[in-house]
């Protein structure tokens, strides 16, 4: 179950909170309610760096559909196809530049508060430095967060096919998110710790979907092929699989 909490607005899609994101803030506010602001804030700079992946996205001809805000982070439905690693490459440094700019903007306030009103400096650098952590979080090189979206990209411009890039990534995610989830574990971050087995998760099933959508894209080629007598031309090939993307993801 979710709530919208922002109506679509250009190029900004409908935003929606999770229910199990408003029972985690209801259940802080209960034990420990001034913590409910900086979670909040947390969220407000993860919307942030999802509306930098949708700007993005549209830019390359990829609207998307909503943004949802979980208990465990934020995901902007972006139909974008898996054989594009370009596009891919693109969108996934959008988000993690927008935190780093926002990052860069508190750093200067709370340097100008420190001399015109210093008791609100400390607020400018914790915002920097929430913000500096969504950046390093999302950087881990573990799809499907920024930092493997960016590393299959770029194995793309490296040579590396469709179905190697997914294989790669699967064992980079799973050697990079087990290291860190155990050195969370050790140092007593235990809520991190199970966002990471989490994110494996999810890593396996994009994994599989990936797989999924080249043995499709692999039948409606053939099909197109037998049905004109010819393969499809760069546009039409452009066309097969962005549907075939949009398609899957609904």
């Amino acid at each position: 179950m979710k709530f919208l909490v922002f109506r679509k607005y250009k190029d900004i899609p409908n935003t929606y909170v999770d229910l199990s994101l408003l029972v985690f803030l209801a259940i802080m506010a209960i034990f420990n309610f001034p913590s409910v602001a900086i979670a909040i804030a947390v969220f407000g700079f993860i919307w942030l760096h999802e509306i930098g992946h949708v700007r993005e996205a549209h830019k390359l001809g990829y609207p998307c559909k909503e943004i949802t805000l979980y208990i465990v982070g934020g995901a902007a439905f972006i139909p974008l196809c898996p054989s594009d690693y370009k596009s891919e490459l693109k969108v996934g440094w959008a988000g993690p530049w927008v935190s780093l700019q926002l990052a860069g903007i508190f750093a200067i306030l709370g340097g100008l508060a420190e001399w015109i009103f210093p008791l609100i400096a400390p607020g400018f650098y914790v915002a920097c430095f929430l913000n500096a952590m969504i950046v390093g979080f999302n950087l881990l090189p573990v799809i499907p967060m920024d930092g493997g979206r960016i590393l299959r990209g770029s194995l793309g411009y490296w040579g590396f096919d469709l179905m190697q890039r997914n294989k790669a990534m699967l064992r980079i995610s799973l050697v990079v998110g087990c290291i860190a989830c155990i050195t969370f574990f050790i140092y007593q971050l235990y809520f991190t710790s199970l966002l990471l087995v989490l994110v494996l998760v999810i890593s396996f099933m994009e994994y599989r979907f990936v797989n999924d959508y080249y043995e499709q894209l692999k039948l409606l080629l053939l099909t197109h092929t037998v049905e004109y007598g010819n393969p499809p031309s760069l546009d039409e090939l452009e066309h097969i699989e962005r549907t075939l993307a949009k398609n899957m993801l609904e």
